[in-house]
């Protein structure tokens, strides 16, 4: 980042370990609180137990695909907040604890004593600033900074969902705004329907003493290529600013794109993982085989695997990229010359790895299973419906359209699901769950 730039500076918390751990036992009794008395935010996936920023994004492309199945455009906007967890009202925040979550007494006390009387200073070289108390924020670095942020913003969602009708999610101070709309309509709602979502948003921002951060906030209309073709606007006005769509964006790690081909997300991703297989090949004289599928399944595999169930049913030449990835990486690591014509399917069998596509199922199956064993959250699990028939444990498959519903993760799901034997899908176990179902995809994919 630029040093010139002042707001890419950010504090570092001089935290003690006893602190720390103290911390630990507060966040898990504070937990316990919130579960037994049911005052989980449902939109909000950042720092709880079964959420990540994997299940977010399988929820939010799931329903950008349905979306897609009925030819129906939608605008995601994807919010970003400049130094959130910096403009925390410490105020504010103990009156949340206390009036939201019932939180009274000796505990109120020891969260007023843990947000409040802190003090910062700045060190450059070796010369230390005068201290200045903190009046806002909490603390950088600590373990329960992000979950008193998490219950701190947590009426933002309901609040644009109540007042402007769309769907929110969030991952801490990262926020993700999906909203329907009409090709007839396309001009009201993309010049005075995006301005009344971002007033209510702002009002809500000012009322919090937050602040959202404009250069970071991007939108995409995300529909089939036919239904894009229709829409003429190709920006709109943002308190007298000129704020253009975009064709792809970042979140979370993952690029969307208009069209959610996902082609530069995968182009990115094989760029990534061939400039890490570059330096592998350097050094893998010096190494093992076991030491290099370490590195391999550390650095690249991982890399691969990160959000791999958006990838189902893509495009074949798509896929094939991220197959000529493991194929190399199973060169390397058996230290076969990538001169000599040798099929790699006996070496990927070897080092008992599952190839791409097998990957890819076998991530969706492992969140339907979670989904299936309440393991994974409400919003995901609600997308996928048991039969009546309880004795097969199966799923039932929704009617889709086009190949956009047969990608999502409502049709893929059960579709996968069913498929396999009864006996494995009784598993309750996500251990034991994993092990079988890794054996059936491995003897799926080299012995059938």
């Amino acid at each position: 980042m630029d040093s010139e730039i002042f707001k890419n500076y950010r504090p570092v918390s001089n935290l003690q370990f006893l602190g720390k751990l103290i911390e630990r036992i507060v966040d898990t009794r504070l937990d316990e609180h919130i579960e037994s008395n049911d005052l989980h935010c449902n939109n909000q996936y950042g720092y709880k137990k079964k959420h990540s920023t994997e299940i977010l994004l399988i929820k939010i492309v799931n329903d950008l695909l349905l979306s897609c199945d009925r030819k129906i455009p939608t605008l995601l906007m994807l919010l970003d907040l400049s130094a959130a967890f910096d403009t925390v009202d410490q105020d504010k925040m103990l009156f949340i604890l206390k009036n939201r979550y019932g939180v009274r007494g000796v505990a109120l006390k020891w969260f007023e004593s843990f947000l409040k009387g802190r003090t910062q200073k700045v060190l450059v070289k070796d010369q230390y600033s005068d201290s200045e108390s903190l009046d806002f924020g909490v603390a950088q670095g600590s373990i329960l900074g992000p979950k008193l942020f998490n219950l701190y913003a947590q009426s933002f969602g309901s609040t644009l969902e109540s007042k402007v009708n769309v769907v929110v999610e969030g991952y801490a101070d990262d926020h993700q705004v999906q909203k329907k709309f009409s090709i007839i309509f396309q001009f009201s709602f993309l010049t005075e329907g995006i301005q009344n979502i971002f007033d209510v948003a702002e009002s809500w921002m000012f009322e919090y003493f937050l602040k959202i951060n404009s250069t970071k906030t991007l939108m995409v209309i995300v529909a089939p290529p036919s239904v894009l073709e229709n829409i003429v606007i190709r920006g709109t006005f943002i308190n007298g600013c000129c704020i253009r769509f975009v064709s792809e964006a970042k979140n979370l790690g993952v690029i969307l794109d208009s069209s959610l081909s996902f082609s530069s997300q995968v182009k990115k991703v094989v760029k990534a993982c061939f400039r890490i297989l570059r330096k592998l090949t350097r050094i893998r004289r010096f190494l093992t085989k076991d030491e290099l599928k370490l590195l391999a399944c550390a650095l690249v595999l991982s890399q691969l695997d990160y959000c791999n169930a958006l990838y189902y049913h893509l495009k074949s030449d798509t896929l094939r990229m991220l197959q000529s990835v493991q194929n190399t990486a199973a060169r390397i690591v058996t230290k076969v010359n990538r001169f000599d014509h040798v099929c790699c399917t006996p070496i990927l069998k070897d080092l008992h790895w599952l190839k791409v596509k097998e990957r890819i199922e076998y991530k969706i199956l492992t969140v339907v299973h979670k989904c299936v064993n309440g393991n994974a959250p409400h919003d995901i699990s609600s997308t996928l419906v048991k039969s009546q028939c309880t004795r097969n444990n199966l799923l039932i498959i929704p009617c889709y359209l086009t190949c956009f519903g047969e990608r999502s993760f409502a049709v893929a799901g059960p579709k996968l699901w069913n498929s396999l034997p009864l006996e494995l899908r009784n598993v309750t176990d996500i251990v034991a769950f994993k092990k079988n179902l890794k054996t059936f995809l491995f003897k799926k994919c080299y012995y059938e």
